[in-house]
């Protein structure tokens, strides 16, 4: 529930989906053992389950890849400065500061990258037109021909991160494969996009499927049986056709028979219109992948690897109703909630007994995307894992993790989780944070988390969240996420935060909690403030080298 009270593998096998099949995975966990010479070590009576494959938090396993990846980015900024000589040399010079800037990007400590700049500043433009025009044909080639051979690179080093199991690095690296070259059809059938004789274009799967049925309109899917009656100004209502100005008539009257509209994980319902429902559906289908990047620690290898991949085959989609206003939100919940003041206050909450998200719909667009996150954070935890149970403790992570969602945002079309450091809870929880006493918020029951100073303990919870995400490069991390699954299990108490998290040279559970409690506090207290790098960046974990597209 969301609130606004203080502001309204394997190696080479032929073929591409083989790296992420069941037998591959299950292999993944064996060799990654082998890899960092370690033995699975049989659980201690009482204590958390191990992990259940390696995080990329082995000193040896990262070191080895921190290696690998700047092998990779060398050999390719060695090939562009190759190029850049060459563009200069023959007076390409918007194309060779083009490179430049992506060695620059890719090899910022690059000891060469002066020298390329003096050399392109110095080119001057041959005069002769067709000469010209050969040689950006030259130029093109070339780049074509070293992002290939780097794309290559790429794809091999992806391999070799799946079959030690970090699945997210993986995944990262073929999606740098596809930027450096977007016709790489194993990256491609990896991460389930499949080649559009139609349209000559890279569409999913699921779409390929789509467009052999349907057409698609700014209204979303229509079977192609009824494209005409739909051309026409027709809408289909209860197995009747009826004018689109009585559908509207109909759908806009209550609640209870909204627009629909479904794409591939989601149905989302609204009176707003199909259109702005195709809206919602389209940000929520952009959150789902990077949801299942981030928290793949929260599935077992198998299951994670496919949803991650999109390679899971969805049972059902994820329901999700948005409400056209305030008062139309409140209606609803006063037939079918009553008069709580928990729903009453909300901007939006998951209703797990029907499997739906629901809010509504506001002026502020921002405000309303961010509840849209919230809730269908609480939706995905729910829905995309089996095995739930009724944890008996630390009831704060449920609105923890999902208050803490409201701090990722987009920069330059990228993911960037815990970067909106402006969030209401994260800007709240820096001014009451002196009073603020781990042991004791960790004990408080469900209750007392939404009846007693709900605000505080939202903003408690999100702060909570972002310092276990984000506290020196993440150390946290990934004992967070399988601490948030033991929740979700139903397999954690009271003192299991202090059991899951680990903290350097502490053993003791409530040891853990005091030192975490102090860490807490400092991180929360340079929160955003000059010099703050960790926590200003927050950068996507497990960044993968940067895209290689020569004209970016």
């Amino acid at each position: 529930m969301s609130s606004r009270s203080t502001r309204t593998g394997t190696s080479r096998r032929r073929g591409a989906v083989a790296i992420i099949l069941a037998v591959g995975l299950a292999a993944g966990t064996h060799e990654a053992q082998a890899a960092q010479g370690k033995k699975a070590a049989p659980a201690k009576k009482g204590a958390p389950a191990q992990k259940a494959a390696p995080s990329g938090s082995d000193p040896a396993l990262e070191k080895a890849l921190l290696q690998q990846t700047a092998k990779v980015q060398g050999a390719h900024a060695k090939e562009l400065a190759s190029i850049a000589t060459w563009a200069s040399t023959n007076g390409l010079k918007t194309e060779a500061e083009k490179v430049i800037a992506v060695i620059a990007r890719i090899d910022p400590r690059n000891a060469g990258l002066d020298k390329l700049r003096t050399k392109a500043a110095a080119a001057k433009a041959p005069e002769d037109a067709a000469k010209k025009d050969e040689l950006l044909g030259q130029y093109l080639k070339k780049m074509e021909a070293a992002n290939e051979k780097n794309a290559q690179r790429l794809f091999d080093f992806a391999q070799k991160c799946m079959k030690v199991g970090l699945f997210t690095r993986a995944y990262d690296l073929v999606q740098a494969v596809i930027e450096a070259d977007p016709d790489h059809k194993k990256a491609r059938d990896i991460l389930s996009y499949a080649w559009d004789p139609a349209s000559k274009t890279w569409i999913t799967k699921w779409e390929l499927e789509q467009r052999k049925k349907s057409v698609f309109t700014p209204e979303g899917w229509v079977k192609k049986e009824n494209k005409k009656k739909w051309d026409q100004g027709l809408r289909e209502y209860q197995g009747k056709w009826v004018t689109k100005e009585e559908e509207q008539r109909i759908r806009t009257r209550n609640n209870y028979n909204p627009y629909a509209v479904e794409t591939e994980h989601f149905d989302v319902q609204t009176n707003l219109g199909r259109e702005k429902a195709l809206e919602f559906a389209n940000l929520l289908e952009d959150f789902y992948g990077q949801y299942f990047r981030f928290f793949i620690g929260y599935y077992d290898q198998v299951a994670g690897a496919k949803l991650l991949f999109n390679q899971a085959k969805s049972k059902k989609k994820h329901k999700v109703f948005v409400f056209p206003s305030r008062d139309d939100y409140l209606t609803f919940v006063k037939a079918e909630k009553g008069n709580k003041e928990l729903y009453r206050e909300s901007a939006g909450f998951y209703a797990d007994e029907d499997q739906k998200s629901y809010f509504y719909f506001t002026d502020d667009q921002e405000s309303t995307v961010y509840t849209l996150y919230h809730e269908v954070t609480h939706q995905l935890f729910a829905e995309t894992k089996e095995s739930r149970g009724q944890s008996g403790g630390n009831n704060w992570v449920r609105e923890g993790i999902a208050s803490y969602m409201e701090t990722w945002k987009k920069v330059n079309g990228k993911w960037m989780p815990g970067a909106r450091l402006e969030c209401h809870w994260l800007q709240g929880a820096k001014q009451i944070m002196d009073s603020f006493n781990l042991e004791a918020y960790i004990a408080i029951d469900n209750h007392q988390f939404h009846e007693e100073n709900r605000s505080a303990n939202y903003a408690f919870g999100a702060a909570l969240s972002h310092f276990l995400m984000h506290y020196q490069d993440g150390i946290y991390k990934e004992d967070y996420v399988r601490f948030i699954s033991a929740f979700y299990a139903g397999k954690v108490h009271e003192r299991s935060l202090g059991e899951y998290i680990e903290v350097e040279g502490i053993s003791e559970p409530e040891a853990r909690i005091s030192e975490l409690e102090k860490q807490l506090k400092e991180y929360m207290a340079k929160l955003g403030e000059p010099g703050d790098s960790e926590a200003s960046s927050a950068p996507a974990d497990g960044e993968a080298p940067a895209a290689q597209d020569g004209d970016q």
